[in-house]
């Protein structure tokens, strides 16, 4: 089976390349982008002619509105056009949407994949577009809307709270918390969401399907302190700022569609997906960007 990666040196690409090179089955090959340009449709044919699967990682999520618009949706409208145009017809695209995509509720909720999309930033709204273009062609396409990921390569400083707490305490810095440290998030290891694209290989859906890819369970700031703390077996300096977080609505996602159809399940809890990233960090400590 041949298998095309875009996005595949970022932090999601990269694990999943490495799981992938491993499969027997499988042969893979990662978007170069000194061969391809997803804004320039003609440098596409030679990546999509002769794949079964496309894994669609690429995006940006911090870059200007017009960058983001550009990667994210145009990006994703020329690769579309070219797989119409070039690529077998029974090829399967995997797209790795967003939770952003999703309306903030009124109160704390499980949100299932029926839940309104309301996005709040241009780029859940690029998140969202992309959806939509998706679903305009007849390829059988499997897109996953994911929670917050973590795990060793993660970018601190960037999108990810628990990369940055994990390089400040390899590096015995204090942390800055703002608002009461309440506030909490859906997070998923990178392990486990590596195993769902995984299975997605094989899955095959009649149109587009959305599955809600996350850990199924609010976890706090503060509890994520608490157990960096225990493992580090270090005291964590806090400062906590201003209240503005305390008015942010916790919620997180079902994911019991993806466990009932992809049969998956998350397989690393918060804790010992922590000792690993946290260890992962004291290790790679001139890595830090």
């Amino acid at each position: 089976m041949k298998v095309g990666v875009t996005g595949a040196y970022g932090f999601i690409g990269s694990h999943l390349l490495d799981a992938l090179t491993s499969v027997p089955e499988v042969e893979v090959e990662p978007f170069d982008k000194e061969r391809f340009n997803l804004l320039q449709k003609e440098s596409l044919k030679p990546f999509v002619e002769d794949k079964e699967v496309i894994f669609h990682l690429a995006n940006v999520n911090r870059d200007t509105n017009e960058n983001l618009i550009k990667i994210n949706v145009i990006g994703t409208l020329n690769l579309l056009e070219t797989l119409a145009q070039y690529a077998k017809p029974d090829v399967r695209l995997i797209y790795m949407s967003s939770f952003q995509v999703y309306q903030v509720p009124a109160k704390p909720a499980s949100i299932n994949e029926l839940h309104p999309t309301r996005p709040q930033n241009i780029y859940g709204v690029s998140k969202k577009a992309a959806e939509e273009i998706i679903s305009c062609y007849p390829f059988r396409s499997t897109i996953l809307r994911g929670s917050n990921f973590f795990g060793p390569g993660c970018k601190p400083y960037y999108n990810s709270v628990i990369a940055t707490f994990c390089d400040l305490l390899s590096q015995n810095k204090s942390f800055t918390v703002h608002g009461s440290g309440e506030q909490g998030r859906d997070f998923l290891y990178i392990g486990d969401v590596v195993e769902a694209l995984l299975r997605a290989i094989h899955y095959k859906p009649e149109g587009t399907e959305i599955f809600n890819l996350c850990g199924g369970k609010v976890v706090t700031v503060n509890q994520l302190i608490e157990i960096l703390s225990e493992i580090s077996e270090k005291k964590i300096e806090v400062d906590y700022k201003d209240g503005s977080q305390d008015n942010e609505i916790t919620w997180w996602g079902d994911n019991t569609k993806c466990k009932e159809q992809l049969n998956w399940s998350p397989q690393m809890g918060v804790k010992e997906g922590l000792k690993i990233t946290y260890k992962w960090f004291r290790e790679h400590g001139d890595e830090r960007s």
